[in-house]
């Protein structure tokens, strides 16, 4: 019996076709955290409140990462 070399044998390597609705949501979700944000920085200052300013701040972070996320599908899907 004779076997085929693996890279001889003819099939496609589609290991993920994307999810358009993930990334849609990522996006939703980014703009949230956004907004969300400059309404905390905002009302932190006009209120004096640390609380709020340093929470603001803190979902920059937040937000850094889920715009990453959000690149990260946008590159996938690019075609190179």
């Amino acid at each position: 019996m004779t076997s085929t070399p693996a890279s001889s044998r003819s099939h496609p390597h589609v290991f993920d076709t994307g999810s358009s609705a993930a990334e849609r949501g990522t996006r939703l979700v980014l703009v949230i955290t956004l907004a969300m944000m400059v309404i905390e920085i905002t009302a932190g200052w006009w209120l004096n409140s640390m609380a709020l300013l340093a929470d603001g701040w803190h979902m920059g972070s937040h937000a850094l990462a889920i715009g990453l996320t959000a690149l990260a599908y946008a590159t996938a899907r690019r075609d190179w």
